[in-house]
């Protein structure tokens, strides 16, 4: 086979899968010095097609069409290249993924981690948005049907059932028998009955993810008889986990009770928390002396530099805010010390000394002056005021009152004076000493009986 070259141009180097529909080979590109490498799907029309082979031609020139614009506006579907019919069948030429496959990597590596999956299918989740909006449905997704693409580490689905599902619509047209598109193990009831929609790619690829999570396929599992569903959760040492939890709902039985979209699967797994990412993946999908593990690696350590950075950071953010924080906090505390210290404080251990007495003028009045009533404003601000303690004025010793007594019928004085005792000197008078001269005091004083000075002897005439 090694010999044989398709449509004069390809030659074929080895096989690489066989189906009911048809073959898959390895082959090279002879038209290009650098001997580029290709796959090469062979597709057969059986005897009951040999009736409608121009029917069979018109459709796969179409379908090339759509898996030509599926190549090239998705980095992770392969190119097509070429296509052309030879000897009766129908084959494609498409790109060669240079990697391994998920089985493949099952095989070298055992059962993935559940971080791993996720870095899995948050890869592979947005290549099934994009076919789904193209009004396209796989059909066929399954650990062989993905390959981890080496020199970066992304899965690219390939081996679209676009043309296969044409070819048995027309068998079944044709012929009474039916005729099942897609993997046993790895297809749900309605793409078994003939009627796929887009869940159905999401149930193969939870399928997908449990096979490489436990290593085992769905019919290695239980099944509740009562609802149909798969027990495979007992295969799990951490059967409680979200990751868990989201693939339980992907893989149910009715596509009523799955998400509806790619994209709801892909915001459910974004919303669990992981300690790790790609690098995981990437760790068992690249070889050791692969040049691609020297990029991650720095790529690792200039992330972990820049969290240093950015980590330093914030913590200078954060010393300059609390030092803001505290300057005005202090601001804010002095000025309120300032003005608390400007109201009048009263020291208790300081006595408060009475005003000095008020001593009534004998040729004044007694009756105090009436002073005007203060206003509240007034009133409140001499109470601010702080007590000042003033001296009581030393009492000048009174002069001798030569004037007449004071009358008895003077105007008693207001019962709010207090007038003290005053003691007044006697007059010079010649009355004998035997008699006793009581001068009249003002209401409320003290009365003393004053004694005459002895009598001086006259000065001697000469």
């Amino acid at each position: 086979m090694s010999q044989t070259l398709l449509n004069n141009r390809y030659q074929i180097v080895s096989s690489l899968a066989r189906g009911g529909f048809g073959e898959t080979f390895l082959a090279i590109d002879t038209y290009l010095p650098s001997g580029k490498k290709c796959v090469i799907k062979q597709l057969k029309p059986s005897a009951e097609m040999t009736q409608s082979t121009g029917w069979l031609k018109d459709r796969f020139e179409k379908e090339a069409i759509i898996l030509e614009e599926l190549g090239n506006n998705c980095a992770q579907i392969p190119k097509l290249y070429a296509y052309f019919s030879e000897g009766g069948d129908f084959y494609l030429v498409q790109e060669w993924i240079d990697g391994m496959t998920l089985t493949e990597l099952w095989h070298k590596h055992g059962n993935f981690s559940e971080s791993e999956v996720e870095n899995l299918l948050i890869d592979i989740l947005p290549v099934l948005d994009y076919i789904h909006n193209q009004q396209i449905i796989h059909r066929d997704i399954k650990p062989d049907n993905i390959i981890i693409r080496k020199f970066d580490g992304k899965p690219v689905l390939i081996d679209f059932g676009i043309i296969k599902e044409k070819v048995s619509t027309q068998l079944r047209r044709n012929q009474q028998s039916s005729i099942v598109l897609g993997t046993p193990g790895y297809m749900p009831s309605e793409q078994a009955a003939g009627r796929p929609v887009y869940s159905s790619d999401l149930y193969s690829l939870g399928l997908t993810a449990v096979f490489m999570l436990t290593g085992q396929n769905a019919e290695d599992f239980a099944i509740d008889h009562n609802t149909g569903e798969l027990l495979w959760r007992k295969a799990l040492k951490n059967s409680h986990s979200q990751l868990v939890t989201i693939l339980e709902k992907v893989i149910r039985f009715h596509p009523k009770d799955r998400f509806s979209s790619a994209k709801e699967v892909l915001a459910a797994i974004k919303r669990v928390p992981t300690q790790t990412t790609t690098r995981a993946f990437t760790k068992v999908i690249i070889p050791p002396n692969s040049p691609k593990r020297a990029k991650s690696q720095n790529n690792q350590s200039q992330t972990t530099f820049e969290a240093k950075d950015t980590y330093k950071k914030g913590l200078g953010c954060f010393s300059w805010l609390a030092i803001i924080v505290v300057s005005i906090g202090g601001f804010v505390l002095g000025f309120n010390l300032i003005k608390w210290r400007q109201y009048p404080r009263i020291n208790p251990a300081q006595p408060v000394v009475n005003p000095s007495p008020i001593v009534p003028s004998p040729t004044s009045s007694i009756i105090p002056t009436p002073q005007p009533t203060p206003s509240p404003r007034e009133y409140r601000r001499k109470r601010r005021r702080p007590l000042q303690a003033t001296r009581s004025p030393t009492p000048k010793p009174l002069e001798t009152v030569h004037s007449s007594p004071i009358p008895t019928s003077s105007p008693s004085p207001s019962p709010m004076l207090e007038v003290p005792v005053q003691t007044f000197s006697p007059l010079p008078s010649l009355t004998p000493k035997s008699q006793t001269t009581h001068k009249s005091e003002p209401l409320g004083t003290q009365v003393i009986p004053v004694e005459p000075p002895d009598r001086v002897p006259e000065p001697s005439q000469q």
